[in-house]
C-alpha cells in the first residue's frame, strides 16, 4: 500500500474522474429533486391546504427514503474496492449480494408500506386544518406501494456509481420525471378522462414513476453493456459472508437516517405546530433549496465511489486527494446557489405561488430561502466528508456526528428559537445554518486524523 502525494498528474487525472463520474449524478439527482419540485409546483395550484398535505408527506417520505438509502451506500463502498482491484468475480459476488438484499428487504417493506406508511401522517396534523392528514394518507398509501422499486433502484444505483458509471441512473432518472410530469397533469387535475385526484394523484404519479426508474435501472443490470452483469448464477455467489460484509456497512448507515430522521421528524412537529401557513412557507422554501444541495449532492456521491476504488487500488493518498477534490467543487457548486438565494428569493418563490396569491406564504418562504443562502457553505463541506467516509466503509462516525446535529442542535435550538423566542419559521431556518456549521467542524477533525483510510471490507471487520 503507497501512502504518499498523488503526482501532479494524478490529481489532474482525479479532477477529471470526479467531473467525469460527478456531472451525471448531479443531473440525476436534480431529476430526482426536480420530481419534488414539480409534486410541490403542481399541487399548489390546487390550493394552500394540498400544499401543507406535501409538508407532511416531506418529511416522512424523506426519511422512509434516507433509510433505504443505505442500501446504496454500502454497495456503493463494497462493489468500488472489488471495482479497484480489478476482481472481477468479487465485483459481480457484491453486486449479487446488494440484488439479493434489495429483494429480502423490499417485498415486506412493499407490505408494511401500504398498511402502515399512511398512518404516520397522523403524527403530524395541522392545527384547524384536518382535512391535510387525510389528503396526505392518500399519497403516502401510494408511495408505500412502490418500495419494492425504490430498493431495486437504489442497489442498482450503487452497484452502476460503485463501478463508475453514472449515465445510466442519470437517464433513468430524467425518463421517470418525463413521466412524473405526465401522469400529475392528468391525475392531479383530471386531464385525458382520469379523475380529479389533487394530492392522491401526485401520490399515484409519483410512485408508477419510482417504479419505472426502479425496473429501468435494476433491468440494465441484466443486459451485456453493464459494467457489471448479474446473471441467474450470480446469486449462488452470493453467501452469508457476502451478506455479512455488506450488512456491516450498510446497517451504520441505515442507522444514521433513522436517528436523524427521528429528530427531524420532531423538528417537522415543531412547524406543524406554527399552523399551515408556515408548514406550506416551508415546504416552498425546502423545493427550491433541494435544486442546490441535491445539485451538490453529485459531487459526494461521486466522492464515495472514488475513495472506494483509491482504497481498493492500494492508494490512501489518491483517496484523500479525491475527497478534497469533491468537496471543493460541492462548496464551490452550492455557496454559487446560495448567493442566488440571498438575491433572488421572491422571485424564486413566486415560480410556486403567482404574485398575488398567497401573500403571507410567499413573504414567509421568501425569508425561509434567503436564510437558507447563509448555510449552503456549511452544508456543502459537512456532505462532502461524510460522502467520503462512506465511501470507505466508515458508516459509523456519520451516525455519531448526525446524532451531534440533530438531537444536540436542530432539535432543541429550533424549539427555543421558534417558539419561546418566538422568531417562528425564521428561526427553525436558522437552526439549520447553525446544525450544518456544527457538523462541517466535526467532519473535518474526524477526516484529518485519517483513519478512515486503513478500513477493510474484505472478510476481517469493517
Amino acid at each position: 500500500m503507497r501512502d504518499g502525494r498523488p503526482t501532479a498528474a494524478e490529481r489532474a487525472a482525479l479532477r477529471r474522474e470526479v467531473l467525469r463520474q460527478a456531472w451525471p449524478l448531479v443531473l440525476q439527482n436534480l431529476a430526482r429533486t426536480f420530481m419534488f419540485f414539480v409534486d410541490t409546483l403542481m399541487i399548489g395550484r390546487v390550493g394552500r391546504d394540498a400544499m401543507a398535505a406535501m409538508g407532511v408527506v416531506g418529511p416522512i417520505s424523506h426519511t422512509l427514503v434516507s433509510i433505504l438509502t443505505a442500501l446504496s451506500v454500502g454497495t456503493i463502498a463494497t462493489v468500488a474496492r472489488a471495482w479497484g482491484e480489478r476482481d472481477r468475480a468479487r465485483q459481480e459476488a457484491e453486486a449479487a449480494a446488494g440484488a439479493t438484499l434489495a429483494l429480502l428487504a423490499g417485498i415486506p417493506l412493499t407490505l408494511l408500506g401500504v398498511l402502515v406508511l399512511p398512518e404516520l401522517a397522523r403524527l403530524f396534523p395541522v392545527e384547524g386544518v384536518p382535512e391535510v392528514t387525510g389528503m396526505a394518507k392518500d399519497f403516502l398509501r401510494f408511495e408505500g406501494a412502490a418500495l419494492l422499486f425504490v430498493c431495486l433502484d437504489l442497489a442498482g444505483s450503487g452497484i452502476l456509481r460503485g463501478a463508475g458509471a453514472t449515465r445510466v441512473t442519470m437517464t433513468a432518472g430524467i425518463l421517470a420525471n418525463a413521466l412524473n410530469v405526465l401522469l400529475n397533469w392528468i391525475f392531479i387535475y383530471g386531464n385525458l378522462g382520469a379523475p380529479r385526484m389533487g394530492v392522491a394523484g401526485a401520490g399515484l404519479a409519483t410512485a408508477a414513476s419510482m417504479a419505472f426508474q426502479g425496473a429501468v435501472t435494476f433491468g440494465y443490470l441484466w443486459t451485456p453493456a453493464s459494467p457489471i452483469r448479474l446473471r441467474a448464477a450470480s446469486f449462488r455467489a452470493v453467501g452469508r459472508p457476502a451478506l455479512a460484509r455488506l450488512l456491516r456497512v450498510t446497517l451504520p448507515a441505515a442507522l444514521e437516517p433513522l436517528v436523524l430522521q427521528a429528530g427531524f421528524l420532531v423538528y417537522a412537529r415543531v412547524i406543524t405546530l406554527l399552523g399551515a401557513a408556515a408548514v406550506a412557507a416551508h415546504r416552498v422554501a425546502l423545493a427550491v433549496e433541494s435544486l442546490t444541495f441535491m445539485g451538490g449532492y453529485g459531487f459526494v456521491m461521486a466522492g464515495s465511489a472514488i475513495v472506494g476504488q483509491c482504497l481498493g487500488e492500494g492508494r490512501p493518498d489518491k483517496a484523500e486527494a479525491a475527497l478534497g477534490t469533491c468537496a471543493r467543487l460541492a462548496t464551490y457548486t452550492m455557496s454559487a446557489a446560495g448567493l442566488g438565494f440571498l438575491f433572488f428569493a421572491p422571485a424564486l418563490v413566486s415560480i410556486f405561488i403567482p404574485p398575488g396569491r398567497e401573500a403571507e406564504v410567499a413573504a414567509l418562504a421568501a425569508a425561509c430561502l434567503a436564510i437558507a443562502g447563509l448555510e449552503q457553505p456549511f452544508m456543502a463541506l459537512a456532505m462532502s466528508l461524510a460522502g467520503g467516509l462512506r465511501g470507505a466503509g466508515d458508516t459509523r462516525s456519520p451516525v455519531a456526528v448526525g446524532v451531534v446535529g440533530v438531537w444536540l442542535v436542530r432539535v432543541p435550538v429550533a424549539w427555543a428559537l421558534a417558539l419561546p423566542l418566538g422568531l417562528g419559521l425564521h428561526g427553525i431556518w436558522i437552526t439549520m445554518i447553525v446544525d450544518w456549521a456544527v457538523r462541517a467542524l466535526v467532519f473535518r477533525r474526524i477526516v484529518g486524523r485519517a483513519r478512515w483510510k486503513a478500513i477493510k471490507l474484505r472478510e476481517g471487520a469493517v
